[in-house]
Parts: C-alpha cells; sequence; structure tokens
C-alpha cells in the first residue's frame, strides 16, 4: 500500500476595514491547524497557540488613529476601538468553535482546550509529511534510502487477523470463514475472528526508547524546537507505518522522566534546568526496554550536551564541567543496556569536547552510532537512520 502525504500550503488572509458586519474568520480547519501546529512547535501551550491565532493581523481599520495611549487619557473605550476589541473577542470563538467542530481541539472541565487524538495525528501526520519533503530534495543525503522502504512486501499469503496488525483484509477469505463459521445462517454477519489479512514481508519488531535533551541550553542554543519536530514526527511514522514497533520517550535535564506519548506536541523544554542526567535517562530506558518483547531494542538520544548531573543513593549531584564520577556512573548504566542487547544511537547537535570524549567512549563500548548534526539536518538524519534500519534488519 502506498502512503502518500500531503502538501504543506501556505495560508493566506485577507482583511478589509472592520464595519461591525463581516465574517470574522473564513478559513478552514485544516489552514487553521496548521497555523496551529507552528504556534504549538514554539511554546507548547495549547491556550497560548490559540490566542496567538486571534491576534495575527487584528481586524482594525486600517484608518484608525486609536492608541492605547489614547484610551489612557479616556474615561471610557472609544466606540471603534471597543468595537474591534469585540471583534478579536469573535475572532477567537470562531477559531476555536471551527476547530472544535473539526474534532481537532476540545474544551477540558477547567476551561481550557486541548487536543483530539484525531489533531495529534493530524499534526503529527503533517509534520511527517514535511520531513520527507526535506528529505526528498536532499538527495544527497537520502541517496541510500528508498523511501518507499516505510512500505512492506506483501507475500500473497493470509493468516488470521492479530491485535495490532493493519486492517488488509483478504475479503473472499474473511467471507468464506464467516460462511463457515455460522452453518447457512443468513444474513452473514463478519466477526473479528472471520477477518483474514495479508501477510507482509517479516519485519523483526522494534522498540525504541527516545531520550530528547530538554535542558536549557537546547532552547537557548534553538536545538529543542527541531528535536521536538523530529520527535512528534517518528511517533507519526511508528503509528502509521510500523504499528507493531513501540516508542517511549524519556525527557531529561536536572531529572530524567517519562513523557506520554499523547504529550509530545504540547511538551516544552526545562528553561530553568541547565544540567543534563544522561545517566538516570539510560537507566529510565534499560528499564523499559527490559520488559519489551521486541526483537530489537534500540536508545535514541538527541542532545547538545555532556553529562553533567546523575543521581547516587538517591541524591542529585552536579557539576559543569563534567565530574568524573558522573562520567563513570553514566557509562555504567551504558554498559548495563550493552549487556542487554540495546543499541543506543545518539544525535549531537552540538560536539563540545567533553561530549564527544564520552559519547566516542560510550559508542566503543555499545556499538551504536553517532550522527553530527544540527537543528536543520537531525531530522532528515534520524528518520533516514530509523528507516534504513528496519529495511536492512527485513533482510538479513
Amino acid at each position: 500500500m502506498v502512503t502518500s502525504f500531503p502538501s504543506v500550503k501556505m495560508t493566506k488572509y485577507r482583511y478589509s476595514q472592520w464595519d461591525g458586519t463581516q465574517r470574522v474568520f473564513e478559513s478552514d480547519a485544516d489552514e487553521l491547524l496548521n497555523e496551529l501546529e507552528r504556534e504549538l512547535m514554539a511554546n507548547g501551550d495549547l491556550d497560548k497557540a490559540l490566542q496567538m491565532l486571534q491576534l495575527m493581523n487584528p481586524p482594525i481599520p486600517e484608518d484608525s488613529q486609536l492608541s492605547e495611549e489614547a484610551l489612557q487619557d479616556s474615561q471610557q473605550p472609544l466606540p471603534d476601538l471597543e468595537a474591534a476589541r469585540l471583534a478579536e473577542a469573535e475572532r477567537l470563538r470562531e477559531i476555536t468553535r471551527i476547530l472544535e467542530e473539526a474534532g481537532y481541539i476540545r474544551l477540558k472541565d477547567d476551561g481550557t482546550w486541548e487536543l483530539t487524538s484525531r489533531g495529534m495525528r493530524k499534526i503529527g501526520h503533517k509534520v511527517l509529511a514535511e520531513m520527507f519533503a526535506d528529505i526528498k530534495l536532499d538527495r544527497k543525503k537520502s541517496r541510500n534510502v528508498n523511501l518507499k522502504s516505510i512500505q512492506r512486501e506483501r507475500t500473497g499469503e493470509t493468516r488470521k487477523f492479530e491485535f495490532g496488525d493493519d486492517l488488509e483484509l483478504h475479503v473472499q477469505k474473511t467471507l468464506m470463514n464467516a460462511i463457515g463459521r455460522q452453518a447457512g445462517t443468513r444474513p452473514i454477519k463478519l466477526a473479528v475472528e472471520d477477518f483474514e489479512v495479508y501477510c507482509d514481508e517479516a519485519v523483526p519488531r522494534s522498540a525504541t526508547v527516545l531520550m530528547l535533551d530538554l535542558s536549557l541550553s537546547m532552547s537557548r542554543r534553538g536545538n529543542f524546537q527541531a528535536a521536538k519536530r523530529v520527535t512528534v514526527a517518528l511517533d507519526s511514522l511508528i503509528r502509521s507505518q510500523y504499528p507493531r514497533d513501540s516508542l517511549h520517550v524519556i525527557g531529561f535535564s536536572n531529572e530524567a522522566r517519562l513523557i506520554k506519548n499523547d504529550a509530545l506536541i504540547c511538551m516544552d523544554s526545562d528553561e530553568f534546568e541547565p544540567y543534563t542526567n544522561i545517566q538516570q535517562g539510560l537507566r529510565l530506558a534499560y528499564k523499559i526496554l527490559s520488559q519489551e518483547r521486541g526483537t530489537n531494542k534500540q536508545i535514541i538520544m538527541i542532545t547538545d550536551g555532556e553529562p553533567t548531573a546523575h543521581l547516587e543513593g538517591g541524591k542529585f549531584f552536579s557539576q559543569f564541567p563534567p565530574s568524573d564520577r558522573t562520567l563513570e556512573l553514566t557509562l555504567k548504566e551504558a554498559i548495563a543496556c550493552t549487556r542487554n542487547g540495546i543499541i543506543i544511537n545518539t544525535f549531537m547537535l552540538e560536539s563540545g569536547r567533553f561530549l564527544g570524549h564520552f559519547v566516542h567512549q560510550m559508542t566503543r563500548i555499545n556499538k551504536g552510532k553517532i550522527f553530527l548534526t544540527s537543528a536543520d539536518n537531525i531530522g532528515q538524519y534520524l528518520l533516514v537512520d530509523y528507516i534504513s534500519n528496519k529495511t536492512k534488519k527485513k533482510f538479513e
């Protein structure tokens, strides 16, 4: 089955002088969601992102000379400015109405908005499509990868449907199963136990933990948004093309924590936590992957900083430059992963002296890979590597 990704359209609006009769916002839901995605990738706050959509190109008459200073000199708001403010409030209501009716957002009990599963899937698909478009344009980086490899090869054989399979039914066999089960009963009613699906070439199931650096340096150097986008894209790729694979995301700064997949689009960096606790991140990743049944287990680490923090005896310790003890305990976790057959691939957004030395030492032990990347190309490197590994494993 060939999967095609939609092209990304540029949203354009045309405004005229406000006279109180115009429809406030004419854009459709998908165009609004495209605008919303850009704001969410920047700050992760849905309510703020909705307000930003409202504030873009406010419908104030072009010939109006009103200002906040003029309002401060008056006891009552001037009529034209008050009308403009009402128009902006109406615009926000219109934006949320369109997105809610499309099933992309919903109002929570506390009066704030949240993305629905449909909205998250739509944004993930958009981000993934944009990254694949970049890969196709950059032939130098993608020359060794056939992007069609994300589609599984059909063998012609069939088997009983199992939970997690793509619902690619062999219609004739499915109907025959239903007829045989109901022994001449009419009308024929299908049940899940009747489903017969096509067999694809065996692709080993993979379990992945993506460790994402959330520390202060990631946002300060402009790396966090790119890392967040590729995380969302990988999640969308696995959900849509490799449903038997699993992806767990760990965010780490001073401490490491598991981030639920449905929170990826709205996650933000830890701007007040400057340290990178890779040790705790590796320990948590090891714990998660040890419970996975996947044949191939891997950790993908995205970072621009060296290991500057660790936990020992339940106590937090940090130091910059990194202490020998932090490096020792972090390598100890990498060794534990290696013994459990877990590959660690590192995408380095900055190659400082300590980070380079540590990662190369860890890679020599683990036999993983190092990618020296930037915010501009990390998406291409990471997605191409994931797809290449799936294709290679299929033919091994």
